[in-house]
């Protein structure tokens, strides 16, 4: 974690996000568990942010992340909601259970993952 400075102010941005599946079901376990810590890991290290914590438990999870001061909130949530939103994570068979989405409440409606 560290401090981001401009010649006039000096910054820290530190996001916590809060993520589950569909209806609090019992999902995030095993292989999906260790997939979605990885592609987490993954988004975060490709947009150049730290990943402070990851806590990810059966039915929900929490995401504390470090980015720029340049970076909005709302597009540090949608490139991590990205990869699911965007037609599945690689790796992810085509024919899976459609309520294993994770969901992550943006603006006050959910946005599927």
């Amino acid at each position: 974690m560290q401090y981001g400075h401009t010649p006039h102010s000096v910054q820290l941005f530190n996001y916590h996000v809060v993520f589950a599946p569909r209806y609090r079901r019992q999902l995030l376990v095993g292989e999906r568990k260790e997939r979605l810590t990885e592609v987490l890991r993954e988004v975060g290290r490709d947009n150049g942010w730290e990943i402070l914590a990851l806590e990810v438990m059966p039915d929900h999870g929490h995401l504390f992340v470090s980015a720029d001061a340049k970076t909005k909130p709302e597009i540090v949530v949608k490139r991590f909601e990205g990869p699911r939103a965007e037609g599945g994570v690689p790796g992810t068979p085509e024919d899976a259970d459609p309520l294993d989405q994770v969901v992550f409440p943006v603006h006050g409606r959910e946005r599927v993952v």
